[in-house]
Formats: structure tokens, sequence, C-alpha cells
């Protein structure tokens, strides 16, 4: 009797045994499908993310809220990952944004974040180089340029205020964060008197 009971206990020990590893085989596949899917998803998603954005795109929002005309084209200048545009795009829905920037890593971001948040006030995003003229487009009625002067090269915003100069109708707004007109006032005068510019206080 216990020969044939130790062949049964081997047999069902056996057994639990292949369920186990069937079991370790199929959640290994689950997580290797799961990291497939991922990957694919990483491949075909272009977004990227500025942590900042978050941070500080209410704030800007609110000084945009008091400055920007009632409809029209904007013109963001350097946008980046695109989520600043995104985020204005969807507050200010009588308005068309058109966001730009000279990096195509960043365009293609642009594009992932106008497509994932189907915003339809939003044009696709062009190249620009603030440095360069003549610029890809011929005319806005406004301009944002949030995270460029800082980290640029001096080129760049010359060209940022020579190019608004020469698209901007008398009396549209430059819009520019506070800490990064330091550079531009000594030119800033003529620049008012000539293209009759804002900027924030």
């Amino acid at each position: 009797m216990v020969a044939p009971m130790m062949r049964q206990c081997g047999r069902a020990v056996d057994a639990a045994n292949r369920i186990t590893r069937n079991l370790r085989n199929e959640g290994a596949h689950r997580k290797w499908g799961q990291s497939q899917v991922e990957c694919a998803r990483k491949m075909t998603d272009h977004r990227h993310y500025a942590p900042a954005t978050v941070r500080n795109r209410d704030f800007i929002l609110d000084v945009l809220r008091d400055v920007l005309p009632m409809k029209g084209v904007i013109l963001e200048i350097a946008s980046g990952s695109g989520e600043h545009v995104v985020h204005f795009a969807r507050n200010f829905p009588s308005l068309v944004f058109q966001p730009s920037d000279p990096e195509p890593d960043a365009l293609r971001s642009i594009a992932a974040w106008v497509k994932a948040a189907q915003v339809t006030n939003v044009r696709a995003p062009i190249l620009l180089d603030a440095s360069q003229s003549p610029w890809p487009i011929a005319s806005a009625d406004g301009i944002i340029c949030i995270n460029m002067i800082h980290i640029s090269p001096w080129d760049a915003t010359v060209g940022l205020i020579r190019g608004a100069a020469s698209i901007l109708p008398l009396g549209s707004p430059l819009r520019l964060p506070p800490g990064q007109l330091d550079p531009l006032k000594a030119i800033w005068p003529t620049l008012r008197s000539h293209a009759g510019l804002t900027h924030c206080p």
C-alpha cells in the first residue's frame, strides 16, 4: 500500500510542478508581451515632457488672458515639447495657435501633443529658427516666446525682435517672461517706436 501511495504522491507533485512552470511561463510571456506593447507605444508616441510646464503654465495663462487679442493667429516661438501651446489652445478656443521650433524632434513632439489633446485650433508646427530671416510665416496677431532667450545665442534674440517687427501689426503683443527682458532693455525703446510692440511689465 505504501508504494502505490508514494507513486500517486509523486505524480501529484509532478503535476503541480508542471502547472507551476506553465503559470510562470504564461506570466513571463504576458510580461514580455506587455513590454513589447509599451516599447511599440514609445516608438510611435513622440511626445516629450517638460516638468516645468505643469508648474508654470497656469501662471503664464493668467498673463496671456490680459494681453492676447480676442481672435487671430498667435505664433509661439520655440514651442519645445508642445505642452504649453496645447494648454493655451484649450483655454483660448477663439484663437488659432501656430507653434514653431528649430528642432525636428520638437516638431514631432508638438504634433504628437496636438494629436493626443485633440485640439482643433493649433496649426501644424513649422520649422522656424528665430535667428534666420525671413520667417516662414507672413503675419500673426501676437507672438509668445517662453523658453528661448535665456538659453539661446544672442543672434536668436536679435532675430526674434526683427522677426516680430516684420510680421506683427502695429500694437500687437510680443510676450516675453519678465526675467528674460533685461538683455532687451537697451534696444526696447527703439523697437517700441518702430513696431508698437508691448512686453510684460
